[in-house]
């Protein structure tokens, strides 16, 4: 597992094969998370609710509410987990935060989940180089993309 932080976002990504890491305890943080499990299935706690995923789903979680995925049977997962601090998304994105609030799972359609893995792949790219214009190339990131009437904010 891979972790990158610029200006209060923080990106964990698998950079080489399927891990079989499993949270054992609910945990929060003051952050909004974007899950978005990219291969493998998992099982997504979120404030007393267990969400079944498969690759391509979304999670959208409120930090502060408690939350971790998990695999009964411990099987080998990929994901790409984006931690914004609250107060930026807040702050710029005032619609997008409140789309957190609630938390919850959905499966994007083929169309939205390329989008995704795309940008993803750029994103988990940009974070390997030593490119002197790094944190720039990754702001220019900044990403939207309609799923569910909501936009989701990548970086």
């Amino acid at each position: 597992m891979r972790t990158y932080i610029h200006n209060g976002v923080r990106i964990l990504y698998n950079s080489k094969a399927p891990t079989q890491f499993n949270m054992h305890k609910p945990h929060f943080h003051n952050e909004y998370e974007l899950y978005f499990l990219t291969g493998g299935s998992r099982l997504f706690y979120i404030n007393d609710k267990v969400y079944p995923l498969s690759g391509g789903s979304l999670a959208f979680v409120d930090g502060e509410t408690m939350h971790r995925s998990f695999s009964d049977c411990n099987a080998p997962h990929t994901r790409f987990v984006i931690c914004i601090k609250k107060s930026i998304l807040e702050k710029s994105f005032p619609q997008i935060a409140s789309a957190f609030c609630g938390g919850g799972c959905f499966l994007p359609d083929a169309q939205t989940q390329h989008i995704f893995r795309f940008l993803l792949g750029e994103i988990c790219r940009e974070c390997e180089t030593e490119n002197p214009l790094r944190d720039e190339a990754l702001s220019s990131l900044v990403t939207k993309c309609d799923a569910a009437n909501i936009v989701i904010v990548c970086f």
